[in-house]
């Protein structure tokens, strides 16, 4: 039922008793526009590569409204997947030699295996599918696995990997929980506010530490199933490894990438009887008693919202987060930053927290019990609240993979309703190829691929009344979040719940890249109900507004999510651990902002400054979220153009100039994922269609298209999209051009290949066209 408000709305009549916390004028200006109908498609573009892009894409949507392309990541997600299914009990012979063949699909010719696609061999991926080969039953004395074992011996092997990877092993009883850093059940208690709370980590890393806190409290470890000592260097000599162990105690570091003693390896094995290298499961777990099972169900869509994962009532009261709103200091966002930085630059980090992370081994043996019950009872309510309705845990492997785990440790059976649904959720990940094999997918982008599907038609002359995107509009209308108050919420109580988020089935995370697009999408089509798509915007926008930074920028689940302080302690080796504003992001709400009539805003404009302030001084912009200068230089120049800056204006032009600087001679783009570890390579690499459809539509917002030099490079880019496009209307692409943590986690969408030169013809098309061409 349409509520008054609604109406009111959709009439184009603003209430100011609709928006909960009113901002002033500027929220009546929000209410006006929201109802401003979206400007007419561009007329259908004639060109055959565009055409066969267009009929393509339609025919990949699902019946339901929705498109989803695979997701391709690395192959610890397939190791990992088998790792758990062993030391659960669970193993299926032939899913697991599926899954195999998947892994060796990937090695390299030199025995290791990388991150993404052409890129440098990665130790932790080669020792994760070493030892998940071992468990299928492929020989240490197999040409594949000597080269990988001496491949990783070369590089430091076991002792040189990552925390992730030698939780893993200790799980198997290949590593000692002993030369890990601790982190304790007891972080639960810390307030939120607080330094080094949970709350101060990023969505991601939040949810797989709470789980991973649980596991470090039991420490299960049974008898490894086959000895794995050929991944490990020789052991140093007595002398050696008093001296390593002296500079990790000068230095205060416990329990890092190198700390290993020389005596543990033989500690560690039980070497088998000749002839019987065989996989072996582990000791049996000490599992303690069954939990019961929830006595509601978990909330789907439709069904009555249950309480916020934070405990509270849906009116923000209750128990538990007495939570002030954010001070405002007379010095500047940026100045308290950097004296905040000062501050932490000169401490000694390693120092102050290798001695806390020795006492907390000592705490282990010793614990408080009443108090580590608490914090272990405390931290489980606080993974099965987060359980989606597809039986996930945020929508993405790791945290779903832990809390399995850490669940198993606390006593749920395998039957447990929480466990089947959690297991349940890992096998819709999974992805069957073409020769058979089993690819796992790290999560699934439903969400994201079809508002960019939906841009993509309409930009490119669909009618907006088309069935296909009424078909996309009504599903993602029902993917809205509307009840259910996730962490998100924690500094910021008052702020009404709404947005999108990525995945069939995340409720407790949306986030503004997706709630941003999304309503790009809604504009786009002429939907039957528009009043609907009125509502769904407002309440997205006041989400939107609400997770504004201090500084002006958007991150994606958390707002003012940017401490340092997390990067200090041991456990910090895997990548991004904080939700800082970025480019991509910001730029996809400016975008929405200045569509919507809103490029006056104030909130538009601290946006524009920010992006303003962050341009490189080559003229491109960092991507967070893709690969990488080409995805952020590709998102901002459109998002500054829609927020009423000219295509004349210095940064846009500057930006323009370092695309075309960038062309490759055939006449596309490309960056590898290596520009994150190098910034000399930005913007330089293989051509790919994502990435030259990014540079495409930088350059048409930037009015680089037409006949002479000015519209040159655009011409060239749309040419090689003609000629390298598949006959079926697709492109070819390897190359990974997404990113989940720079440096340690990239993504290959398989739609992207498809949904972003359609975007891009689209508008090039309509470009000519307002030229007279």
């Amino acid at each position: 039922m349409t509520t008054t408000d609604e109406t009111a709305l959709a009439a184009g009549t603003p209430k100011a008793a609709f928006a909960p916390a009113p901002r002033g004028a500027a929220d009546d200006l929000v209410a006006r526009t929201v109802a401003v109908e979206a400007p007419p498609s561009p007329a259908p573009a004639s060109d055959d590569t565009l055409a066969r892009a267009v009929a393509h894409l339609k025919s990949l949507q699902d019946e339901a409204g929705w498109w989803k392309g695979d997701l391709e990541t690395n192959t610890t997600m397939d190791s990992e997947d088998l790792m758990l299914r062993h030391w659960l009990g669970i193993w299926n012979p032939e899913q697991a030699e599926r899954t195999a063949r998947f892994i060796r699909s990937k090695q390299y010719a030199d025995g290791s295996w990388p991150i993404y696609h052409a890129g440098p061999g990665d130790l932790n991926a080669t020792v994760e599918s070493y030892v998940a080969l071992r468990m299928v039953g492929d020989s240490p004395q197999d040409p594949h696995m000597r080269a990988a074992a001496a491949w990783a011996r070369a590089r430091g092997g076991v002792p040189a990997t990552r925390i992730f990877t030698r939780i893993w092993l200790a799980l198997f009883g290949w590593w000692r929980w002993e030369d890990l850093p601790v982190l304790p059940p007891e972080l639960i208690f810390v307030p939120a506010k607080m330094p080094l709370s949970i709350y101060k980590f990023a969505s991601w890393g939040r949810q797989t530490i709470v789980a991973i806190m649980v596991l470090m409290a039991h420490r299960p470890a049974g008898t490894p199933p086959f000895p794995i000592a050929e991944l490990f260097p020789p052991p140093a000599t007595k002398k050696k490894a008093a001296a390593q162990r002296k500079a990790q105690k000068k230095a205060g570091h416990a329990g890092g990438p190198t700390a290993w003693r020389d005596s543990s390896i033989d500690d560690m094995f039980t070497e088998p009887a000749p002839g019987t290298d065989t996989l072996r499961q582990p000791a049996a777990l000490a599992i303690g008693p069954a939990r019961p099972a929830p006595a509601k169900g978990r909330r789907g869509k439709g069904q009555p919202a249950a309480p916020d994962v934070m405990g509270r009532a849906k009116d923000g009261g209750g128990p538990g987060l007495p939570l002030p709103a954010r001070l405002v200091s007379r010095v500047g966002f940026r100045t308290r930053r950097a004296l905040r930085q000062a501050a932490l630059d000169h401490v000694n980090w390693n120092l102050l927290f290798g001695g806390i992370d020795r006492f907390l081994h000592v705490y282990h043996r010793h614990p408080i019990r009443p108090v580590r019950s608490l914090a272990l009872g405390l931290a489980e309510r606080w993974i099965v609240v987060r359980q989606e309705a597809d039986g996930c845990f945020g929508g993405i492997q790791p945290p779903t993979v832990y809390s399995i785990m850490a669940l198993r440790v606390l006593g749920y059976p395998m039957d447990h309703p929480v466990m089947t649904a959690a297991l349940r959720s890992l096998d819709e990940y999974s992805v069957t190829l073409p020769d058979g094999a089993r690819m796992q997918e790290a999560c699934q982008s439903p969400v994201w691929d079809t508002c960019l599907a939906t841009i993509a038609l309409a930009d490119a002359g669909v009618p907006r009344d088309d069935p296909s995107l009424v078909r996309a509009a009504d599903w993602m209308l029902a993917e809205e979040v509307r009840e259910r108050r996730g962490d998100w919420s924690v500094p910021i109580p008052d702020v009404p719940t709404g947005g999108w988020s990525f995945e069939f089935d995340n409720d407790t995370y949306p986030d503004v890249d997706d709630s941003a697009e999304v309503m790009l999408a809604l504009m786009r089509v002429a939907h039957p109900r528009p009043e609907k798509v009125v509502a769904a915007t407002y309440r997205g926008l006041q989400w939107v507004f609400g997770m504004q930074c201090a500084d002006g920028g958007w991150g994606a689940f958390d707002v003012d999510n940017a401490g340092e302080l997390v990067y200090k302690i041991p456990f910090a080796d895997f990548g991004m651990l904080t939700d800082p504003p970025s480019a991509d992001v910001t730029a996809h709400v400016v975008e929405l902002l200045g569509e919507l009539g809103l490029g006056d805003d104030p909130r538009t404009k601290r946006g524009v400054e920010w992006l303003l302030h962050s341009q490189e001084a080559d003229g491109s912009w960092y991507g967070r979220w893709g690969v990488n200068h080409l995805y952020g230089t590709g998102g901002v120049v459109p998002a500054l153009r829609a927020a009423g800056l000219p295509a004349s204006h210095p940064a846009i032009q500057r930006a323009a100039d370092w695309l075309v600087a960038k062309q490759n001679p055939d006449g596309g783009w490309g960056e590898s994922c290596y520009s994150y570890d190098e910034m000399s390579t930005a913007g330089v690499g293989v051509s790919t269609a994502s990435q030259t459809a990014w540079a495409l539509l930088a350059l048409i917002a930037a009015g680089r298209v037409g006949d002479g030099v000015t519209g040159e490079a655009a011409a060239r880019g749309v040419a090689w999209l003609a000629e390298t496009q598949t006959a079926e209307g697709t492109w070819d692409e390897d190359y990974f051009t997404g990113t989940g943590f720079a440096g340690y986690f990239y993504i290959n969408y398989h739609l992207y290949r498809l949904v972003w030169p359609v975007m891009a013809l689209g508008r090039y098309q309509a470009a000519l066209a307002g030229k007279g061409h």
